[in-house]
């Protein structure tokens, strides 16, 4: 082999390693991974949705009126059709004669339905009492009280309250069962008056339901009605949850003597804003009713609440006021700022009481104890612009009626601690005043409680 030949061949050999070279380098340049700065990503979207903070729901509230009149009507028999209905969480019950029954229509209410329900049964009346049953599973009862001014003659029944919470939320609201005068006209038109002033002083939902005895009639009610509705409704201060289809709810005789609506839902406040419907339950045979079925049929209701705003707290709003200022003279206390919420108490001359606020007008004194008392009864009342709210809830006595025939805020004897009675002479008898179911304590002058229980004028 010449010179040449392995000239040709070491260049041939150089030439081919040259390539090899370039051809691996351009291999590594291609799969070697770029660094972060180098490299492009492809765009990727994120969806980044806000979750809003969950929604408190209120569910529908349920509620049933009827007047069961348990004078004529079997209590068994009652109860059976009680425990018929489902879902309902309130029962607005009329013409309840015995305190033996209130437990039997609980239970019935509660059969089905996987809950506790409780029954609450007014002290006063004319033998047939009020009666309400809530759902306990649902509802706390935070209080309950009967509006005595709504008993005008001291006969028959007064308005009976509940105060109630939600469990699963903060919608509070009044839960109201009344039974108007029948027999007296001007009686009726006086209550439902004094429910309308009662309704003007709210903040808090009220649902109202009754027998109301406003003989709305079918055909023209529009035309043809008692004057109570308009007087209980004036100002739209309460708002009848009218049902889209109207039939008597009461018949008396047969064929029936009124053909009118006797039992309403009503609401006041803030549940006036809430969707509401209801509708008169007819069963088939209802009408006539014998001896052990009631002469009224039940109205259902249901509602959708809006949950209320908090409750304005006077303590909180009235840190300027002084802890304490002295009664000037003997002075009642009220369960509002008004002469027309019921007395809770006395505060004699020269006892202290503990201000925490002031009403609007600046008229009352809201004491630590949540009574009320007028301003121009005490020295050292407090100045300043800044006011609390009227209470949301007048809160009257279970068992006191509105002021006495007979009465003297300056000489109110010892043995009566919540109301203001004088002592003798002359000698009262319970037809006297208008109290009634209030406590006894001492030597009793007027012998109001003569059965020695601690309670006066239980029935008289």
């Amino acid at each position: 082999m010449n010179h040449s030949s392995y000239k040709d061949n070491g260049l041939s050999w150089i030439s081919a390693l040259v390539l090899i070279v370039l051809t691996f380098l351009g291999w590594s340049v291609i799969n070697t991974p770029a660094s972060p700065s180098q490299t492009t990503r492809p765009a990727t979207t994120v969806s980044r949705v806000a979750t809003p903070p969950p929604i408190q729901t209120i569910e529908p509230i349920h509620v049933v009126t009827w007047n069961i009149g348990l004078d004529k009507a079997d209590l068994h028999v009652i109860a059976r059709r009680i425990a018929s209905f489902s879902g309902v969480d309130l029962w607005g019950l009329q013409e309840v004669n015995s305190r033996s029954a209130p437990p039997v229509l609980a239970a019935a209410a509660a059969e089905g339905e996987g809950a506790t329900f409780t029954a609450v049964q007014g002290n006063a009346g004319d033998g047939l009492h009020l009666v309400a049953i809530y759902n306990a599973d649902r509802y706390t009862l935070l209080d309950w009280w009967e509006l005595p001014s709504i008993n005008t003659t001291g006969n028959v029944r007064p308005s009976l309250v509940l105060h109630l919470r939600e469990k699963r939320g903060d919608l509070e609201f009044l839960f109201m069962v009344n039974h108007l005068y029948r027999s007296r006209e001007g009686e009726r038109h006086k209550q439902a008056r004094l429910l309308n002033e009662w309704a003007a002083v709210q903040s808090l939902p009220v649902i109202a339901v009754g027998d109301y005895n406003f003989d709305w009639e079918v055909a023209s009610g529009v035309r043809q009605r008692d004057a109570g509705y308009d007087l209980m409704t004036a100002n739209g201060r309460w708002q009848w949850v009218k049902p889209d289809s109207l039939t008597t709810t009461q018949c008396s005789g047969w064929p029936c003597r009124y053909n009118s609506v006797l039992d309403f839902v009503f609401t006041a406040g803030p549940a006036q804003k809430w969707r509401a419907e209801s509708t008169i339950v007819v069963e088939p045979g209802d009408f006539p009713a014998d001896n052990t079925t009631s002469d009224h049929r039940p109205v259902q209701a249901t509602f959708w609440p809006i949950e209320n705003p908090p409750s304005i707290n006077a303590k909180s709003l009235d840190r300027t006021f002084p802890s304490i200022a002295i009664a000037r003279v003997n002075a009642v206390t009220r369960t509002g700022p008004g002469n027309n919420f019921p007395v809770t108490g006395l505060i004699r001359a020269g006892k202290s009481v503990d201000i925490v606020g002031i009403s609007q007008d600046g008229a009352w004194l809201h004491l630590a104890n949540s009574a009320w008392i007028a301003a121009n009864m005490v020295e050292g009342t407090p100045g300043g612009s800044i006011r609390t709210a009227t209470p949301h809830t007048p809160r009257p006595t279970p068992t006191q009626a509105p002021t006495p025939r007979v009465q003297s805020t300056r000489n109110c004897h010892p043995s009566y601690p919540t109301v203001c009675i004088p002592p003798p002479p002359p000698d009262l008898d319970c037809g006297d005043i208008l109290y009634r179911r209030f406590p006894v304590v001492g030597s009793d002058p007027h012998w109001f409680d003569g059965d020695g229980d601690g309670i006066g004028c239980e029935w008289g």
